[in-house]
């Protein structure tokens, strides 16, 4: 296996790149990563392509009585807005994401997601990206092998119904139904991509979070929690094909400040000719 088939990157500004070291020492060797409410990522379809495969799913239950619970989600055009309403009550809803990427040096994700070729892309080793209540998966492009993904996902809510117990005093069983039934869609709708988005390959750490902080990118509030990851993960860092050269030397300078010299000797420039 290629070394590099090992590595997933984060296409990132500089100044990102800066807070992320900013609390490092030898005695905190961790980097901080923000991860994004996936309602709040670039792609407009986010999470209502995961729920939409789901409906389709659950719509050709065959099971009358479990087609019938089934209803609470195929039936409901609020399923995204519950489940960010409850990411912020439970320890469900919305999860919270750090995207990564198995493309290496790539001129479209330098364009997205590396500030225009102006930021840098981190590679970081797979079997070293952990952090306390994450789990880092791969992404589904919704139009590639979507039938085996859909039957999986049929079957497993088949089962989910089949054993939803009877609700508590006070609570429709419908009710019931739907909230019980956002937990088993949470994990699901935060993998799905629209096809348009396959070129990135993407691989996730998500977590879930119910007090984030906030910040303005672009002029939209963002909801995110901050992830420690260990800084021995990071293998390479690449500067973008459009990056101001002085920063390999100040990028060097700072790691070496920081006493991290295996670091700075791990820095290189991208191969993409591009500048904008």
């Amino acid at each position: 296996m290629n070394s590099d088939d090992n590595i997933l990157y984060h296409y990132t500004s500089l100044e990102v790149l800066k807070c992320m070291f900013d609390s490092y020492t030898k005695e905190n060797p961790y980097l901080i990563f923000w991860a994004s409410n996936c309602a709040f990522m670039n792609d407009p379809r986010e999470i209502s392509e995961g729920i939409d495969l789901i409906k389709d799913a659950l719509f050709d239950i065959s099971c009358p009585i479990l087609r019938e619970r089934a209803k609470v989600i195929w039936e409901n055009d609020n399923i995204k807005d519950a489940l960010l309403i409850s990411s912020v009550l439970t320890n469900i809803g919305v999860p919270y994401a750090i995207s990564l990427s198995s493309v290496k040096d790539n001129l479209n994700m330098w364009r997205m997601y590396g500030n225009d070729g102006k930021g840098i892309a981190l590679g970081l080793k797979h079997n070293k990206i952990i952090a306390d209540n994450c789990e880092l998966v791969e992404c589904f492009y919704n139009g590639e092998n979507s039938e085996d993904f859909i039957s999986a996902i049929k079957s497993g809510f088949e089962f989910w119904f089949s054993n939803l117990k009877e609700s508590p005093i006070g609570i429709s069983q419908r009710d019931y139904d739907f909230i019980r039934t956002l937990e088993a869609i949470s994990p699901i709708v935060s993998r799905v991509k629209n096809s348009a988005y396959r070129y990135e390959k993407e691989s996730r750490l998500v977590t879930n979070c119910k007090n984030p902080k906030f910040r303005v990118t672009n002029n939209l509030l963002i909801p995110y929690t901050p992830i420690r990851i260990p800084a021995d993960a990071l293998e390479s860092i690449i500067i973008g094909p459009d990056c101001d050269e002085r920063n390999l030397n100040s990028l060097r300078l700072f790691f070496i400040s920081k006493g991290m010299r295996d670091i700075s000797d791990k820095l290189s420039v991208s191969n993409v000719p591009y500048r904008n």
